[in-house]
């Protein structure tokens, strides 16, 4: 499985640094370092179901090629100016991390329905493992107002929610 970093230029990932929003320590030591890079203008040459860890350093103008990413577990935007909906994120199941940064989201529905679709997949699901599926780190940073009342009723398995800079307890 490939951890990838986009950038508009090509980049050395260990050289870059990543913050990462978590408070807890776990979630930082799950935080897993994209080992290649991939330019803005290959982008159409990614395979979607080869990607577990997509680290975006770069504005996009279409985020539409992450909806492909079935086996997608991190997803970081760094930089999501153009970014207005999470349209893209609905039917990534394997989703764990979510971090985006610097967007314009205005709602959080999609985001709300793959909790929901998680939830029900996890409830259908037996042994351990069920306890290790579905997204337990969100951060979303908005410019826009992003309500996010309807993910609280997801906190059983949340570890961490950050919406605009505030701290929901989990």
């Amino acid at each position: 499985m490939r951890k990838i970093l986009i950038e508009s230029t090509q980049t050395n990932p260990r050289d870059c640094s990543y913050g990462l929003p978590w408070d807890h320590d776990s979630n930082c030591y799950n935080f897993r370092m994209p080992v290649e890079c991939v330019t803005v203008s290959n982008i159409e040459k990614i395979v979607p179901e080869d990607v577990e860890v997509l680290v975006i350093g770069c504005d996009l103008d279409d985020y539409d090629f992450i909806a492909g990413m079935e086996n997608l577990k991190q997803l970081y935007i760094y930089k999501g100016e153009n970014l207005c909906d999470l349209s893209f994120i609905e039917n990534l199941m394997n989703l764990n991390h979510l971090y985006i940064a610097e967007s314009h989201i205005c709602s959080l529905k999609e985001l709300e329905n793959l909790l929901i679709y998680q939830r029900e997949y996890r409830n259908s699901m037996t042994g351990p493992v069920k306890v290790l599926f579905g997204l337990n780190c969100i951060c979303i940073r908005s410019e826009s107002d992003s309500y996010g009342s309807g993910i609280l009723k997801h906190e059983r398995y949340l570890s961490e929610l950050i919406l605009n800079n505030d701290k929901m307890k989990t």
